[in-house]
């Protein structure tokens, strides 16, 4: 592949490098998610900290890959091979797809396991903490991609604004699972918020999934 730069500066308008840039920053700041979250499962022991620890590693995956295949996508049009920018779209399409899927499978696992032989939780607070800041990461995130997708309407931006609004609301769902457990917001019954938290997580999963995979067939 050419040098990123040139092929980025190489590019029309000022929307593609807004989309690069954005990008970019979206894998960088999800490195550090697997590694916090797994902390915060090891300390915690609850399913909802495992689902969003294995949740997080594949949004990893997802983004780096978005990003390279934006550049493949920017490198394909300077090149004329109109071709091969669909072919991409729908290869990043197709593996947050994929991703969102398996992810949701192994959620909805973790939550069947965790309601037939219920564990007492451990330390949640570093949970908590992480699941809070993601909130407000992601729904930035969120917010960035939805206007940048309604410049470029082009089916990449339009995957990553609707990836990421499942990423905010599936944190919204973690945090209030993970403030019920810890506080006792429901008494006895707290303890059910960590499987039914992590159900509903790996519901909205599969949800996202199929909308971006219709929303990639409509462009």
């Amino acid at each position: 592949m050419k040098n990123i730069k040139k092929i980025i500066e190489g590019a029309r308008g000022e929307s593609t490098r807004e989309q690069e840039k954005i990008l970019r920053a979206a894998w960088m700041v999800s490195l550090l998610a697997p590694l916090s979250t797994g902390l915060a499962y090891y300390l915690g022991q609850t399913s909802v900290l495992l689902a969003d620890f294995l949740r997080r590693s594949n949004e990893f995956l997802a983004l780096l890959l978005a990003w390279v295949v934006f550049i493949k996508v920017c490198q394909a049009e300077q090149e004329g091979q109109q071709d091969r920018v669909s072919w991409l779209e729908r290869l990043s399409s197709s593996f947050m797809t994929l991703v969102m899927l398996i992810s949701g499978g192994v959620v909805f696992y973790s939550a069947f396991n965790q309601l037939l032989s219920p564990e007492p939780p451990g330390w949640l607070i570093l949970g908590i903490f992480i699941s809070s800041a993601g909130l407000l990461v992601n729904g930035y995130f969120w917010y960035k991609n939805y206007q940048l997708d309604k410049k470029s309407n082009t089916v990449l931006m339009a995957n990553q604004w609707r990836f990421y609004r499942a990423k905010t609301l599936m944190d919204l769902v973690v945090l209030t699972s993970l403030l019920t457990i810890n506080f006792q917001l429901l008494g006895e019954l707290s303890w059910l918020s960590d499987p039914l938290g992590s159900i509903i997580v790996a519901a909205f999963m599969w949800f996202s999934a199929s909308r971006i995979y219709s929303a990639s067939k409509k462009k």
